[in-house]
């Protein structure tokens, strides 16, 4: 699990890059946690992506854990899409979407709706845990909060503690338009310039034009992470690494 408020200080410039390593990674507890990830943003560019892998998979665990994610990300708009699932033949899937709508939706029809699935539910125990009431760890109703940038005169608790320097070898994935490939980065600063060499497997280091590219680093309370963005070509190669 990552420690608190860890995808706020990722920032908005993490969201292209989740989306992407969403379309590559097929390992269960990455994907689940690429879809956690994405379920803190409001942008509606997530819920396409969400909807395309709801509909894309026949496990029921995932499709959960996604229309989940959709409802936390796009609250009421979201309505279209899940209500159908309030009739899934999964009654994990319709007791899952039915307490999202509850904790997430401020919709009239999203209200009349949950009265009448309250009504048409038949599975014994998912009406035992209905009648629960809310969730204890419910979010503030309508969506996510869309991510945004950290005003200047605002300093998180790890900006309180020393820089990490992200000079040095970094281990990760270069991103590009149309797939993510592991690779290695090579980061030295002289004079306030950051000088990056990057490699891919199987072929030689590429150094790069200090004006082409930009370095930002972040951390949070155990990970120092690093985005070198490359202008011309809207690639970023993202890194990470454990601080001392």
């Amino acid at each position: 699990s990552p420690p608190a408020h860890f995808w706020d200080k990722l920032g908005p410039e993490a969201l292209p890059v989740l989306k992407e390593m969403l379309a590559e990674e097929g390992g269960p507890v990455r994907r689940s946690w690429l879809i956690e990830g994405l379920s803190h943003y409001s942008d509606p560019s997530v819920a396409s992506v969400l909807e395309k892998e709801v509909q894309g998979t026949e496990n029921g665990v995932f499709r959960k854990k996604l229309l989940s994610a959709l409802i936390q990300s796009q609250g009421d708009a979201a309505f279209d899409f899940v209500e159908p699932y309030l009739k899934d033949s999964d009654p994990h899937i319709r007791l899952s979407v039915a307490r999202g709508m509850r904790d997430r939706m401020t919709d009239e029809k999203a209200r009349a709706r949950l009265d009448r699935y309250q009504s048409e539910e038949k599975e014994s125990w998912v009406k035992s845990e209905w009648s629960k009431g809310p969730m204890a760890q419910a979010a503030l109703p309508g969506g996510a909060r869309r991510i945004k940038a950290l005003p200047s005169e605002a300093k998180p608790e790890t900006q309180k503690k020393k820089e990490a320097d992200p000079s040095g070898e970094w281990s990760g994935v270069l991103v590009r338009s149309s797939r993510v490939a592991p690779a290695r980065a090579f980061l030295s600063r002289k004079e306030g310039e950051w000088k990056v060499e990057l490699k891919l497997s199987k072929q030689r280091k590429v150094e790069l034009k200090a004006s082409d590219i930009e370095v930002v680093s972040f951390q949070s309370n155990h990970l120092l992470w690093i985005e070198v963005r490359m202008k011309k070509d809207d690639s970023v190669f993202l890194g990470s690494r454990k601080l001392d």
